[in-house]
């Protein structure tokens, strides 16, 4: 299987022989200058309309790598970013950030500081993200699963694998399945493929 994150991606990864999607990461498909751009205002506000907006964009780009996969696995990694990364780090991007959100420039760098971690492998990234902020991983297995039902109506059938990041500890993955499996039943009726966790 190749790794990829987006649908050109992929073609690439078909054109050599490649059976499916064995890494989609999620994280690297917000590098795209719009979803970024949502990302960022939402790390600093909080207001999820920012995020279902950055949602709706990510629906697109699966829906166009689900569409080539029919019968074939596809495994996406639910968002595992060290969150100080995706904010700005030059002046430019600070103040350009700042001012879209009538924010004062000290704050967006507090804010990159306060995220800023010694060792980011072992802090609040992966699951814990999902844990400690719900929204982020409800929505973005909601639209997985909206994206999949789509290709299903188009007779398409892959097989959709969600991959929590960075499991330190039973409870969080049990707390992410429950949310995985409440969305399921949601779009159970109108799921051909078949899901994992």
């Amino acid at each position: 299987r190749v790794n990829a994150d987006s649908a050109t991606d992929l073609q690439k990864g078909l054109s050599f022989g490649a059976v499916g999607i064995g890494l989609c990461r999620t994280e690297h498909m917000l590098l795209e200058p719009r979803k970024l751009n949502l990302f960022q205002k939402y790390i600093l506000t909080e207001n999820e309309k920012y995020l279902a907006e950055m949602m709706k964009l990510l629906k697109s780009n699966f829906e166009d790598i689900l569409l080539q996969l029919d019968g074939k696995n596809c495994l996406i990694r639910l968002l595992d970013p060290p969150l100080h990364e995706f904010l700005p780090n030059t002046i430019t991007g600070i103040e350009k950030l700042a001012a879209e959100l009538g924010l004062e420039e000290q704050v967006v760098i507090q804010k990159i500081k306060d995220l800023k971690e010694h060792n980011p492998m072992l802090g609040f990234r992966g699951s814990r993200l999902g844990v400690v902020n719900p929204e982020i991983y409800n929505l973005l297995i909601d639209v997985i699963f909206q994206a999949t039902a789509q290709t299903n109506q188009k007779g398409i059938q892959p097989v959709v694998q969600i991959q929590a990041p960075f499991i330190f500890d039973l409870n969080e993955f049990i707390a992410l399945k429950k949310q995985y499996q409440k969305l399921l039943y949601k779009y159970k009726e109108n799921l051909a493929s078949k899901c994992q966790f």
